[in-house]
């Protein structure tokens, strides 16, 4: 008898330990190569068993089959991969914004590396990447994110196969990280456009004068001006987004639980 109850706990903690990696493995901060392997893996398992007490008794069995047990542990791998998903699809969204800039400012070709994502990013783009990680430590995005980690155990219980069949969430969210991005770029992009509809009627109207030797400098001075200006609110914008990523990730969580 004891030997199956420590079976049954073994098994409960793997199930909870193969969710809790598949979101570190995804989520922003814990999921970048400065993270060592080790201590991510040390860190699921020292979740996994803070979070073993809190479930609640569950009518969960042990599979009888290698097959229904593998089935269990890819269920559990997609909630938390789509989980880190849903919260990694923000950050990626605002490093669009910050490439967009980058372009109209002719920073695109300036390379730098992105420690987070150990991706290579333009120079705004990097900006905005950092600033975005700034804000989501300053919400407590990380603590907000292992708390509804915990939730999820309570609306999508372990030991069954049901996932959240409402797909029309994640294509609202991915469409609403798309207009935050474009939201963010808008200020130095349409400020771009403008400086290069007033150049181009410069050049039509003095000839002599060479606009592509002038107006490249020009722009990126009032370019940066722009940014610079128009920052606090580009700040507020990923506040208000982190929000909005936070309640799809719950109300995907919600459609899945139990009636």
């Amino acid at each position: 008898m004891l030997q199956a109850v420590d079976s049954f706990q073994v098994y409960l903690v793997a199930l909870i330990f193969t969710r809790v990696t598949a979101l570190l493995l995804t989520a922003p901060l814990f999921r970048g190569r400065t993270v060592p392997s080790m201590v991510k893996a040390g860190f699921a398992l020292l979740l996994a068993l803070l979070l073993r007490p809190t479930l609640p008794q569950l009518p969960v069995a042990i599979p009888a089959t290698v097959w229904g047990l593998t089935l269990l542990l890819i269920r559990e791998a997609i909630v938390g991969i789509s989980m880190g998903f849903l919260v990694q699809l923000f950050f990626f969204a605002v490093a669009v914004a910050g490439q967009l800039i980058d372009t109209e400012m002719g920073f695109h070709m300036a390379n730098v590396l992105d420690p987070l994502s150990d991706s290579q990013l333009p120079l705004i783009g990097n900006l905005f990447s950092m600033i975005c990680i700034l804000v989501y430590l300053s919400l407590n995005g990380h603590l907000l994110l292992l708390r509804a980690l915990a939730e999820s155990y309570q609306l999508l219980p372990l030991g069954t196969l049901s996932l959240p069949a409402d797909v029309t969430m994640i294509i609202n969210a991915c469409a609403r990280m798309l207009t935050v991005a474009v939201q963010i770029a808008f200020p130095v992009v349409g400020a771009s456009l403008f400086t290069s509809l007033m150049f181009g009627i410069l050049a039509k109207s003095v000839p002599q004068m060479n606009v592509f030797i002038v107006g490249m400098p020009l722009k990126v001075v009032l370019l940066s001006i722009v940014l610079v200006v128009a920052l606090p609110g580009l700040v507020y914008l990923i506040e208000q987004g982190l929000g909005d990523v936070f309640l799809h990730l719950s109300d995907w969580l919600a459609s899945g639980g139990l009636p």
